[in-house]
């Protein structure tokens, strides 16, 4: 009934105190909560520092929740990093006020035998009451330490009914992704990206991408981009995306005779993986396609991931003579240091400062976006352009591009290519 690790309740001492927990509650009208806490990226410490630090790591860790938890609460080890916690009705503390103090009691620094750590920790939060049902508890408290882990980690979330429906469809997309081949499923439509005061004016298009299901539905890249990367496929994705986006580039070559840029997303774990970038120019270079037609798009939060092997993706696509953008630009914290050393050669303000381009606040930071970007030499483009209204202040401001609805919705590549294929000289 005791893990042997920690000498904390096992799991299976955690559900017969979480049963009694529920009989109290049927007699006295008592409430509970029920709580799941785990270690932020713990694989890392037990990757960089192996299982016996983990370990000594994990029981100093029991130890500090115990003695910052009241003595009427319950501490569990369910596994691995994952502890579960009861926390008795307080009249004077809120269960989530005191998850919170938890999660910042743990993450003062941990000294063990001279070794310092600093660690973070997720928890997800379930309340209890006399109707409740032990595995519906521990199932909503995993669902809010989900939560936790989606909104940045370090914090305490509670479970709200949301949490399950969210829960469902992210199931049924997951089953959806696993059914159907990228191959088969994926299919790419344009955007085109208007020139609004950039001195070279060409033809350019952002390639996003659409799940099409066995039964002809169609799954927009916010719930299914999640769900590939959940399901390890986001690398077969984007190499569908790469393929058909040569192709028709390809197509576009041989029958008008005329150019057009192709601005693509990919993820860090495209860039992470030693052969992408190589890969790309070989197939750029068997189809006869300029390089210079690509425009790879990565996003601001990527630039917090940067590691070595995505850096050296990067530099080599450039190397290659592809285009290199900095999607989201605003929304993250970039540094400076990136900006200058990477070969980026835009930057894509995003649609929120855009919405908002009429308060003086967005507008002057707006103002300060282009104004550092064309200081070092990057061209600017503005996502979500809505409104002529919109177009007309960024005109004034000196934005180079403009993309969005003003113009057109993402549409299939033909529709696209026809309305848009001929290059549009700056706006006067």
């Amino acid at each position: 009934m005791h893990d042997s690790l920690t000498g904390l309740p096992n799991r299976a001492h955690f559900r017969d105190a979480l049963n009694h927990a529920i009989e109290i509650c049927q007699r006295e009208g008592t409430e509970f909560a029920v709580a799941l806490l785990d270690i932020d990226h713990f694989k890392t410490i037990n990757d960089t520092l192996g299982h016996d630090k983990g370990d000594v790591l994990l029981c100093a860790l029991a130890n500090r929740i115990t003695a910052i938890l009241p003595q009427s609460a319950m501490v569990a080890r369910l596994g691995g990093d994952e502890f579960a916690l009861m926390l008795p009705q307080q009249m004077d503390v809120e269960p989530l006020d005191q998850a919170e103090q938890l999660i910042e009691g743990l993450r003062r620094l941990i000294v063990i035998d001279g070794d310092n750590f600093s660690i973070s920790c997720s928890l997800g939060l379930a309340l209890g009451s006399c109707d409740s049902e032990p595995g519906d508890l521990l199932k909503q408290a995993d669902l809010a330490l989900y939560r936790a882990k989606e909104e940045g980690r370090n914090c305490a979330r509670p479970f709200d009914k949301r949490l399950e429906s969210q829960a469902h469809q992210r199931l049924e997309i997951d089953r959806i992704v696993l059914g159907r081949s990228p191959m088969d499923a994926i299919e790419i439509v344009l955007q085109p990206q208007i020139a609004i005061c950039a001195a070279h004016p060409h033809c350019r298009f952002e390639v996003l991408s659409r799940w099409r299901t066995s039964d002809g539905g169609l799954i927009m890249p916010n719930d299914f981009i999640p769900a590939v990367e959940r399901n390890g496929l986001i690398r077969a994705v984007t190499a569908v995306v790469l393929h058909q986006s040569i192709r028709l580039l390809r197509e576009r070559l041989e029958n008008h005779g005329s150019d057009i840029r192709l601005g693509i997303n990919v993820s860090a774990a495209d860039l992470e993986e030693r052969s992408f970038a190589r890969r790309l120019l070989e197939d750029l270079h068997a189809a006869d396609v300029p390089p210079d037609l690509i425009e790879i798009e990565i996003t601001e939060s990527m630039l917090l991931r940067m590691t070595a092997s995505v850096k050296a993706s990067l530099n080599t696509l450039n190397r290659g003579g592809i285009q290199l953008s900095l999607d989201d630009f605003g929304t993250g914290f970039s540094s400076m240091v990136y900006l200058r050393e990477l070969p980026i050669s835009s930057l894509k303000i995003d649609r929120d400062f855009i919405r908002g381009i009429e308060t003086s606040r967005d507008r002057n930071l707006i103002a300060g976006m282009i104004a550092m970007a064309h200081s070092i030499g990057k061209e600017v483009i503005a996502e979500g352009i809505e409104t002529p209204q919109q177009l007309e202040l960024l005109k004034t401001l000196g934005c180079d591009w403009g993309q969005g609805y003003l113009w057109s919705r993402p549409i299939p590549p033909i529709p696209a290519l026809a309305q848009f294929a001929a290059p549009i000289p700056p706006l006067t």
